[in-house]
């Protein structure tokens, strides 16, 4: 099955991300997106998409080439991850908005998606796997669509701790009315001709790629 990335809350701030062999964390903390002050995006566009100023982009340890990219320096290297960011993040609080109405955001419908096209009830940990989260952020988001009477976890007969999710009646219902809400994505990607989208959906399939492999040598 295709893991479904989310991206909100599966990043966290520059900072945060462990130790970096490299020792380049001072180069994430300097172009995180997430330390751009609010209300202040004009003035970050100004300066590039990504928001990278002069004195990043001139900064001896930002533009030295890097390893892996054919001498492509760090600083591009950042900041097309950056870029990435800002659009997965302003698409998901766009979609998040077009789902309000339905009493659902865009994290609890891909769970509910998640849920029923499973080929059966799938597991909490399945469910993280999924969707690239950590499993306790997905038993919270658990507990509370269970709370709003969405889904329902049960446990296995056999005693095993582990628990099973099943969508409810008003959780397929929700799901059901959610899913005619189709006008924010394809309005953002309108800006694309289909031979740009065609481009980006080969080069982000190709960037998947590794970011599973990625993914898979980290402990869930």
């Amino acid at each position: 099955m295709p893991i479904v990335s989310l991206g909100a809350g599966s990043v966290k701030s520059a900072g945060t991300m462990g130790k970096d062999p490299m020792g380049r964390r001072r180069i994430r903390r300097k172009i995180s997106p997430f330390l751009f002050p609010r209300g202040k995006v004009a003035s970050d566009l100004k300066k590039g998409a990504s928001g990278m100023n002069d004195e990043n982009r001139t900064d001896p340890e930002l533009t030295s080439p890097g390893t892996e990219t054919g001498g492509v320096s760090l600083a591009e290297e950042y900041e097309i991850w950056i870029l990435l960011t800002q659009v997965t993040e302003g698409m998901l609080k766009s979609r998040d908005s077009e789902l309000r109405p339905f009493g659902l955001s865009a994290i609890q419908f891909a769970l509910l998606w998640v849920v029923k096209t499973a080929d059966a009830a799938p597991t909490a940990s399945e469910i993280a796997r999924r969707l690239m989260r950590q499993p306790a952020s997905i038993y919270q988001l658990l507990d509370r669509m269970e709370a709003q009477g969405l889904v329902r976890c049960v446990r296995s007969a056999e005693g095993k701790r582990e628990v099973r999710v099943e969508v409810t009646e008003k959780g397929a219902e929700a799901y059901r009315q959610a899913r005619h809400a189709r006008q924010v994505i394809p309005r953002i990607l309108g800006a694309l001709t289909v031979e740009e989208r065609d481009v980006l959906k080969a080069v982000l399939e190709k960037l998947r790629v590794r970011v599973y492999g990625e993914v898979a040598e980290q402990p869930y």
